[in-house]
């Protein structure tokens, strides 16, 4: 799987990863696609069936293994022989791709066939040890490496897996490296949690909105896997697929007790390994870590933890750390041959191929302008103004969508002088209606009132006449009515003639509005309006298509200069220059791990 900045930007590998020449294990993510002034919202779905956020930043040249199985592995017990093949073809899609990347045929053959080669190693191990786990395989790979870079396996070299190192029972809690764990024990743990909970990021669990007892450490059981540690005063807890929870005799207060304990539990074969930011303090406490120039992010948290036990009054001893720069893209500068460059570096370095001394020399100016693009895009509202960064043998293409979108203007800046006609004439017959309107209300409160005041009183003074009698009386409230019937007819015809104009207005104003939203929405309007839609794609394609590329500039060299991958120079250059020069010019400095 590769990563991205959608479904898979969660995603931990912490082994089986492998980046082809010139890639790394970074991703344009959504909130910096945005600030180039992308809108992912206006793209089209077919951008990406899958998702928006996915295809569009993922990352390019890295891959890794990720575990689908019911009962997840740790690396040292994972079966080398069930791991070759998916990790086989992680080699052979980095070797091919990387391989792509040089120009010369000769050269590409060659790279194709060393990675074979690889993975035939790796195939020819897993058959002479079918018992061997994952970490065997990849310990085996590193003195490969070391064998192929360097002529020989270099003696003053040892190969040991975290599981042998930081093995923990009666025999080795008295080694350096679990000095630090005392520190969380004891009188001083609550001081020691506290300096850890105030250095941790955002997005992990501090210590003190756990379950009573978590430690910022981690258990390795042969068999069960690996969990987290939890202590309190009456119970040892390692969590994990097959938790244990053993009592205690007394407290554990010192790194000893706690060796004792968990060997009491779980047998000698147990190790204990800091979580994050608390490994590198507890194997600085013996050892010198050697870190590549901008490698680990925890540190700088590292750091500040170990700041704040000090002024918490704890004594925390560690060593420096060493830094090692390499600066890989100036040593590539020794090869000879070109390379045939990918998409995003085709796009910062104004070529599709380039000489090695060429990308050695031009690889920081490229960052720069890449950097400076990601700004101008920003900026850039228009698609004519993009036109300015979309390369030469593309302009051909955009000024014929360009004079589309400036006839499909003219179009609707007709289309909406005409509409304006329109809308006038319809507002002015809306006036009219509302006019009948107010008049037919007009007459209905009239007739009403004409006939509460005058038919309805005659109507009744006839019904109150007596049957018989009444004689002149009755002839003249009869002479009355009838007068007022006249006049509520009239009333009547004149309501019917105002209904009937109120709907001719409304009529004739719907009508019109028929005609406006036909002109507006179809016919020439339409197709202008496709035309300007296609045109506003195109554009919003073309500015994820520059952001994307320039992203993967400005975070991957530099990255690739600080931390090349070891089998790039065994596979693709047999003549050993690059490395050489990478070992000439390499320097390595002293860092302290806590503090300025």
């Amino acid at each position: 799987m590769t990563r991205n900045d959608g479904a898979l930007n969660d995603v931990w590998i912490a082994a089986g990863e492998l980046a082809s020449l010139f890639g790394a294990e970074v991703w344009p993510r959504r909130q910096a696609l945005a600030a180039a002034g992308v809108r992912l919202d206006r793209l089209p779905p077919a951008v990406d069936a899958g998702g928006r956020s996915d295809r569009v930043t993922e990352s390019w040249g890295w891959r890794g293994l990720l575990q689908n199985t019911l009962e997840p592995w740790v690396l040292c017990d994972a079966p080398a022989a069930e791991m070759a093949g998916p990790f086989c073809e992680l080699i052979g899609l980095a070797c091919r791709e990387s391989a792509a990347l040089l120009a010369d045929a000769t050269a590409q053959r060659e790279a194709r066939r060393r990675g074979r080669e690889l993975c035939a190693r790796v195939r020819a191990f897993v058959a002479a040890r079918p018992d061997a786990t994952a970490s065997d395989l990849f310990k085996e790979l590193l003195r490969e490496m070391h064998r192929a870079l360097l002529g020989e396996a270099p003696a003053n070299v040892s190969f040991i897996g975290t599981r042998e190192l930081l093995q923990f029972n009666r025999a080795t809690a008295r080694l350096a490296r679990f000095r630090f764990v005392g520190h969380f024990l004891g009188a001083t743990a609550d001081r020691a949690r506290g300096a850890y909970d105030g250095a941790i990021e955002e997005t992990m669990s501090r210590l003190g909105e756990q379950e009573d007892g978590a430690l910022p450490f981690e258990v390795y059981a042969p068999g069960r896997g690996r969990g987290e540690l939890r202590l309190t005063a009456r119970h040892l807890r390692v969590g994990g697929r097959r938790p244990v929870e053993a009592a205690l005799r007394e407290p554990v207060t010192g790194v000893e007790a706690l060796a004792a304990a968990l060997e009491e539990a779980l047998g000698p074969g147990v190790a204990l390994t800091g979580k994050a930011l608390v490994l590198p303090a507890m194997l600085a406490g013996e050892f010198i870590m050697l870190f590549m120039e901008t490698g680990s992010a925890y540190l700088p948290r590292t750091g500040r933890m170990l700041s704040a036990m000090r002024a918490a009054g704890l004594a925390v001893e560690v060593h420096p750390i060493a830094r090692l720069g390499v600066h890989a893209l100036d040593a590539v500068g020794a090869l000879e041959g070109e390379f045939r460059l990918p998409a995003h570096l085709a796009q910062a370095f104004g070529r599709e191929t380039l000489p090695a001394a060429g990308l050695a020399r031009h690889w920081r100016g490229a960052v720069r302008d890449q950097r400076r693009l990601l700004q101008e895009l920003r900026a850039a509202r228009s698609a004519c103004e993009l036109t300015r960064f979309i390369p030469h043998t593309e302009h051909p293409r955009w000024f014929q969508a360009l004079k589309d979108a400036e006839r499909a203007g003219a179009t609707l800046l007709e289309v909406q002088r005409r509409a304006d006609g329109l809308r006038h004439r319809a507002l002015a017959l809306r006036a009219r209606e509302d006019e009948a309107a107010r008049e037919l209300a007009a007459i209905e409160r009239r007739r009403g009132e004409f006939n509460r005041t005058a038919l309805r009183p005659l109507k009744r003074a006839l019904a109150d006449l007596p049957a018989e009698g009444g004689g002149p009386e009755r002839e003249r409230l009869a002479r009355e009515y009838a007068r007022a019937e006249r006049a509520g007819s009239a009333l009547l015809l004149a309501l019917e003639a105002k209904v009937a104009e109120a709907r001719r207005w409304r009529a004739r104003r719907k009508a019109l509005t028929e005609q406006l939203r036909s002109l507006e929405r179809r016919g020439r309007a339409a197709v202008a309006r496709r035309v300007l839609a296609r045109v506003e794609r195109l554009a919003e394609r073309a500015r994820l298509r520059l952001a994307r590329n320039a992203l993967l500039v400005c975070e991957a060299l530099p990255h690739v200069d600080a931390r090349p991958s070891a089998w790039w120079p065994v596979v693709l250059d047999p003549s050993g220059r690059w490395f050489a020069e990478m070992a000439r010019a390499a320097r390595a400095r002293l860092e302290p791990l806590e503090g300025e």
